[in-house]
């Protein structure tokens, strides 16, 4: 009975043992990936253009009102109730396409960040599978162990290179990136 708790006992070891060792796992520091892909910057000067273009719109339309406003001030009469009427229009007007532009702006930023996130998700799959990695862990959820390969996730995602992955891949990770989109 002895012998044979002890063979099951080390049958189990060296197999759950061998399990660990032949799974070769590494890590990817997705801030520093984030913050080194040259596309994101290229996707903020995008975004700041398109905040700069609605700046403008909403400048030229605030300062429409105000030269209405000053006209009446100048004036010395208390306004009148369709000019009253007309003003508040078209201050509630303001605000409306400021609040427009800032769904749009944030519509934007989602999309690119979307997008970034996808690219660096596929980037860090197809280079751990390349360096021969069984499995690919996030640097922040992990306390010690495996092999960083966040430089070359950032090499391989500022060469521009075409990411080729099979079906199966793809459905897996747009399952995942789904996940964070909504």
């Amino acid at each position: 009975m002895k012998k044979t708790l002890l063979l099951l006992i080390t049958l189990s070891t060296l197999t759950f043992g061998e399990v660990i060792n032949t799974q070769n796992i590494a890590v990817v520091d997705m801030g520093m990936v984030l913050e080194q892909y040259t596309k994101r910057g290229e996707l903020e000067e995008k975004l700041d253009t398109q905040k700069k273009e609605y700046d403008e719109k909403l400048n030229l339309q605030k300062e429409a009102i105000l030269k209405k406003e000053l006209a009446l001030v100048q004036k010395g009469e208390k306004p009148t109730q369709e000019e009253a009427e007309q003003l508040n229009s078209l201050k509630s007007t303001i605000e409306k396409k400021y609040r427009e532009f800032d769904t749009s702006l944030n519509k934007l930023y989602n999309d690119y960040m979307f997008q970034l996130n996808s690219d660096i998700v596929t980037a860090t799959v197809v280079v751990g599978r390349e360096m021969g990695f069984d499995i690919v862990f996030h640097k922040g959820t992990t306390f010690y162990g495996g092999t960083d390969i966040t430089a070359e996730v950032i090499e391989f995602l500022n060469k521009g290179e075409k990411i080729s992955l099979t079906d199966r891949d793809m459905k897996r990770i747009n399952n995942d990136l789904k996940k964070y989109k909504n």
